[in-house]
């Protein structure tokens, strides 16, 4: 007896609103567009691509190295920085800006990895 079985592993990746791949997740490593490395999420560290220590992943906030509040999803959906200012909001399948535009588009990344992504990685439009 034999017994082909096959499955898709869902992709972990965040692209732009014209599908330009920006990060994509493997395991504990994020890679950008070009196949760099961006960083990594080891445990609750947030490292640069050198492993230089950017900050922690506490309580499902984003902290700098001294444990301060960088952002955090407030209400289930609201990104708020450390001052309880609004950044954005979070959705399954979308980062939007304060006025609701969609920034980043998520496929199968986790709130974690998004708000991760977000605070350290996004090139925020200007």
């Amino acid at each position: 007896m034999c017994c082909l079985c096959s499955y898709q592993v869902q992709a972990q990746k965040i692209s732009d609103n014209n599908y330009n791949v920006l990060a994509t997740f493997d395991g504990n490593k994020i890679i950008g567009p070009n196949y760099t490395t961006l960083g990594y999420i080891d445990g609750n560290k947030i490292q640069d691509a050198n492993y230089k220590l950017l900050g922690y992943l506490v309580d499902d906030k984003v902290q700098d190295p001294y444990y301060q509040t960088l952002t955090y999803v407030f209400c289930r959906n609201r990104i708020q920085d450390g001052n309880h200012y609004t950044l954005g909001h979070l959705e399954p399948d979308k980062i939007q800006d304060y006025n609701y535009n969609t920034l980043l588009k998520l496929d199968g990344v986790t709130e974690s990895q998004a708000l991760v992504f977000f605070t350290f990685f996004y090139n925020k439009p200007q």
